[in-house]
């Protein structure tokens, strides 16, 4: 479609200012009981709290009950004054898919979007008059054909649908950035290869 939509990903590491920290934090609390990796975080001197959360769900990820994950998106932008989305990596947002990533609800679909939408060059607008809704953060987006014709193209790129060659899901692109941010911190604790070391659902 000729549309340039897809904003420059800010690497993780300038979000998660300790991430060398970080890593080694839940390198040594691996196999610890809930009660002694609260103590060890709450404890910590050179953690954010951001980050001692990220620690904790990391481990310890409340369950997820169908749907609940856009109710937590978007309860969290509401409460942070920007219902929109974030067009910059935002950690409070991917300290929320990571622990989607962890459920065993919400794991298959996280590791899915994570196959499908981390290559460029499979991305796209989606075309058509249709609307839907992101299922990461429950947002409604609209196919480009509709979009064109009633959008601001700079203010409202966050409310077009965007596709991919091996997914039927369409995503917003506020939530193609968190995904982004998503892979870019499972890459530094789990590793370059983590997508190999489990099934995924292909084109639900």
């Amino acid at each position: 479609m000729g549309l340039s939509v897809l904003p420059p990903l800010t690497l993780i590491n300038f979000i998660f200012m300790n991430i060398n920290i970080l890593k080694n934090y839940i390198k040594n609390l691996e196999g610890k009981s809930q009660k002694e990796v609260i103590e060890a975080l709450k404890n910590s001197t050179d953690l954010t709290d951001v980050e001692k959360n990220l620690i904790y769900i990391y481990f310890f990820p409340r369950p997820l009950l169908d749907r609940e994950l856009p109710n937590r998106i978007m309860n969290a932008r509401k409460k942070a004054g920007n219902e929109r989305g974030w067009m910059e990596v935002n950690e409070g947002e991917v300290s929320l898919l990571v622990e989607a990533y962890k459920t065993s609800q919400y794991g298959r679909f996280m590791r899915h979007l994570l196959h499908a939408y981390l290559n460029p060059n499979i991305i796209h607008p989606v075309s058509g008059t249709e609307r839907g809704q992101c299922p990461i953060c429950g947002k409604t987006i609209y196919h480009y054909d509709y979009w064109k014709d009633y959008a601001d193209k700079d203010r409202d790129r966050e409310y077009l649908a965007f596709g991919s060659d091996e997914s039927g899901v369409e995503l917003c692109l506020d939530c193609l950035v968190q995904l982004q941010g998503l892979d870019d911190i499972l890459k530094e604790l789990e590793g370059q290869c983590y997508l190999d070391a489990g099934k995924f659902v292909s084109n639900p």
